[in-house]
């Protein structure tokens, strides 16, 4: 069943300056102005996408998301010939069933052509959940400045890799550190900054993104695509 519900802004792509959360990134080999933000609802194992365009002409788009277990396809649900003006948004979702089988599951999204012509954007892990196993820990993030970050963990202990990236108004990766086989415990939060920041204002704005990862790269565990954008003063 498909439920709507706000969508809330976690994760952001867009073929201007194009970002693969996990897994498999393909895009267009022409880009178009065309930006895909995402959100997942826990609740109801439900994936969120909004498709923006930001160009000055009219674009016309196939929405793609997909249900994955363990990387074999288990459900699909797409819309064709969308027309989205400039500067407009279109909202589309899919709800994962209630009866799956346990296993790892993840969403992927992607924008193609009108008929499957072309590929303009695809991100492989938008979300990933579990079904019938044990609840692990759950990280979230409760407090960021433009260049740090203050992790928690609910629910059980955590072993991660808590990954700080920065991009500037191109796309570009300009700064990045990472924190492998960090311990949070249960109820515990910890603070990890990026480091001295030497930005240019012409580059400006910048996005400071977030990842959670297990230990040595080993799997997603969630996103944060734009945790803060700031801009430098002229």
């Amino acid at each position: 069943m498909i439920t709507a519900r706000k969508f809330l802004l976690l994760g952001t792509a867009s073929l201007l300056s194009v970002f693969v959360l996990a897994g498999t990134g393909l895009a267009a080999e022409t880009p178009v102005p065309l930006a895909i933000s995402y959100a997942f609802d826990e609740e109801d194992k439900t994936l969120h996408a909004q498709f923006r365009n930001e160009g000055t002409a009219a674009i016309t788009v196939l929405s793609d998301i997909e249900l994955y277990k363990e990387g074999v396809k288990v459900g699909q649900k797409f819309e064709d010939n969308v027309v989205i003006a400039p500067g407009a948004v279109k909202e589309f979702s899919m709800t994962a069933p209630a009866d799956l089988p346990q296993g790892n599951y993840r969403f992927a999204v992607a924008g193609f052509g009108p008929g499957w012509s072309q590929l303009y954007q695809w991100i492989d892990s938008a979300a990933a959940f579990t079904v019938g196993q044990a609840a692990g820990p759950k990280l979230s993030i409760v407090d960021n400045g433009q260049t740090w970050v203050s992790v928690r963990s609910s629910g059980a202990d955590a072993r991660v890799l808590v990954d700080l990236e920065l991009y500037d108004s191109q796309g570009r990766r300009v700064m990045q550190k990472f924190f492998d086989r960090e311990t949070i415990r249960q109820g515990e939060t910890k603070t990890y900054h990026l480091g001295p920041a030497f930005l240019s204002p012409g580059n400006d704005p910048y996005v400071f993104k977030v990842g959670m990862f297990q230990p040595g790269w080993n799997g997603l565990i969630s996103w944060h695509d734009r945790v803060e954008e700031f801009s430098i003063a002229h």
